[in-house]
């Protein structure tokens, strides 16, 4: 996402017009150690504590994307699934993967995994390295619980609610 514009700091927006004004290194510099790594400290912060706690550490990376793809998008293949499962090979295990798919589909949504996004959030200092680091990416399509234009929720909120929160209630098993 950074070759167009929306890496760890934005300048550009979904359709590719400038965001702001290009920012001189120094804000630059400022916004990622104010936000970008104070939060990536704070992860690896949870991990620890969680190794240390559990000899384990599950992260549960959450987002939602929107029915139509975005110009921006690498992935523009229409209709878009209800839920996309993003995987890492490394920290990802294939049983947690089957686990998500069933519930899913059980409850009668479409769901792919890494299409029409991919990828979980590992941090650095453990990627490829930990395997007591498990990580995966839950993706919603916005049309099940949103009016997506006007931004306001639809009837399908709370279900969607309910089986998200049902999704992470059976990974912490």
């Amino acid at each position: 996402m950074a070759k167009v514009g929306m890496g760890a700091v934005y300048t550009k927006t979904s359709d590719g017009k400038d965001l702001r004004r290009l920012l001189r290194e120094e804000e630059r510099g400022h916004l990622m150690t104010a936000y970008y790594d104070e939060h990536h400290k704070r992860l690896e912060q949870m991990v620890d504590e969680a190794i240390e706690a559990h000899k384990a550490s599950l992260i549960v990376d959450c987002h939602s994307f929107p029915s139509i793809p975005l110009p921006c998008d690498q992935n523009q293949e229409v209709p878009r699934p209800d839920f996309c499962i993003g995987t890492d090979a490394y920290h990802t295990p294939p049983a947690l993967v089957d686990m998500l798919l069933g519930a899913i589909r059980k409850e009668g949504f479409t769901v792919k995994v890494n299409k029409p996004y991919a990828g979980t959030m590992v941090p650095m200092n453990r990627y490829r390295r930990d395997a007591r680091v498990q990580s995966v990416m839950i993706e919603v399509n916005r049309k099940l619980y949103l009016h997506e234009g006007a931004g306001e929720k639809t009837k399908g909120f709370e279900q969607t609610r309910c089986l998200v929160a049902g999704l992470l209630h059976l990974m912490q098993q």
